[in-house]
């Protein structure tokens, strides 16, 4: 979305396993010419896991003279990342990510990029700290970083966000990836034996180098915002549900046509999210546990078969579900902790 407002924007076709080609990235490059300013990939989908061909796509962008971004947040906090890659070809010009995602509070990012580019070009945020000297007409501006870091720095986030980073490396990727593709594996097949669930992405155990310890599902004539209801508050399990920012694509792998498509916006634009078609999403991270894979999968089974017996709602509007039977007094427990003084 932040690229539609700068310019023109040409979208790579992705497969249903959330698979870039190289090849086809060689053929828009191909056909836009010299009009093409910039690449901009993600470096693994947040919606199946799917880990992209960094290099190969790198090589593909540098043959065309274009620069390449890597959207890596959801890479950062499960596989290595190296941006100089094997030689000039595979040199990522550009990667952004996100703290939060690598297990650092207060909102810290990074965008690293060439000295150069940030010196020639005046900052996108412009104010106190990114100022070198102002004159009547004109300004000049500091020397990178401190040209893209106008206003009160978020010192803290920058600070847990290289904790958060030196932690990863001391733990080890290579001990983060088996764990994590340990996990995967088992609730793949777990899944599997589920009847009415339907998996997206790459499923196969072959596959588990090609893709991250993120699974989205959906239940045979379940809403996922149901799901994800029942499993928050009767399984105290916490998953993401929904489009997860990448609209076109979930479209795609749920088979929406776009003509159903734009009437479902309508819907929304008239303020009815009852019936948008989406999924719900399981992320593995280094602190889960093969226990904690064994309960979700009982609790998607009573789902599936149909054994929950809480009564829920839908709001049309927010399209979320309620629990209307089976809610716990929260009053009287708030109550209770604060006679015990927790």
């Amino acid at each position: 979305m932040p690229w539609r407002a700068r310019g023109r924007t040409v979208r790579l076709r992705v497969s249903q396993q959330g698979e870039i080609d190289p090849d086809e990235l060689d053929r828009v490059l191909e056909k836009e010419g010299k009009l093409a300013r910039l690449v901009s990939v993600t470096g693994a989908s947040n919606v199946v896991g799917t880990i992209q061909p960094v290099k190969e796509l790198t090589k593909v962008a540098h043959k065309h003279g274009v620069p390449i971004a890597i959207d890596a947040a959801q890479l950062g906090p499960h596989i290595p990342i190296n941006m100089m890659g094997d030689d000039e070809e595979t040199r990522i010009d550009f990667l952004f990510l996100s703290g939060h995602k690598m297990y650092a509070p207060f909102g810290g990012g990074v965008l690293v990029g060439p000295r150069d580019f940030f010196k020639r070009s005046a900052p996108t945020i412009r104010g106190g700290g990114a100022v070198l000297v102002v004159g009547e007409e004109g300004v000049d501006w500091s020397n990178p970083p401190d040209s893209e870091e106008a206003g009160s720095p978020n010192v803290i986030g920058a600070i847990t966000l290289a904790a958060a980073s030196r932690e990863l490396r001391n733990i080890g990727f290579d001990t983060l990836i088996e764990h994590e593709e340990m996990l995967t594996k088992k609730l793949l097949t777990g899944l599997a034996d589920i009847d009415g669930a339907r998996v997206f992405g790459l499923t196969k155990s072959s596959d588990s180098n090609r893709r991250l310890g993120v699974v989205s599902f959906n239940l045979k004539g379940i809403n996922d915002n149901l799901v994800a209801t029942i499993l928050s508050h009767e399984g105290g399990i916490g998953v993401r549900n929904g489009c997860f920012c990448a609209h076109p694509f979930v479209m795609q792998m749920l088979n929406i046509s776009e003509s159903t498509a734009s009437g479902l916006r309508d819907k929304i634009r008239k303020g009815d999210r009852s019936e948008i078609p989406r999924a719900v999403r399981v992320s593995f991270g280094l602190y889960n546990t093969e226990d904690e894979v064994e309960r979700l999968l009982y609790m998607i089974r009573l789902i599936s078969e149909k054994k929950i017996e809480t009564a829920y709602e839908q709001n049309s509007r927010s399209g979320h579900f309620y629990p209307v039977s089976g809610i716990p007094d929260y009053r009287s427990i708030i109550k209770e902790l604060k006679s015990l003084n927790i």
